[in-house]
């Protein structure tokens, strides 16, 4: 059997444990341009990150971060996205 063990979220098995990391890869490239659209129509890291958050916790009230971390988890990822496109 396979198995995908993570630091975080515990782990999982068979058909899900052999598309974990594809899928994670995936998911990551949609985030990131996501908050490269958002950054771009506002040009300011404290107003992206807080509405990527207002939006995720839309979709996920009860997710397992509160709401302030998780802006500060935002804010650090905006900035390096920020520094990026502002050097193109």
């Amino acid at each position: 059997m396979d198995y995908y063990c993570a630091d975080h979220y515990g782990y999982v098995i068979g058909e899900e444990a052999r598309k974990f990391i594809s899928k994670s890869i995936e998911m990551a490239k949609k985030n990131r341009s996501q908050m490269e659209e958002v950054y771009r129509s506002t040009r300011d890291i404290d107003g992206t990150a807080q509405k990527l958050i207002s939006s995720f916790y839309k979709e996920n009230p009860s997710y397992f971060l509160s709401p302030e971390i998780f802006l500060d988890v935002y804010r650090q990822m905006v900035r390096h996205i920020a520094s990026v496109i502002e050097i193109k």
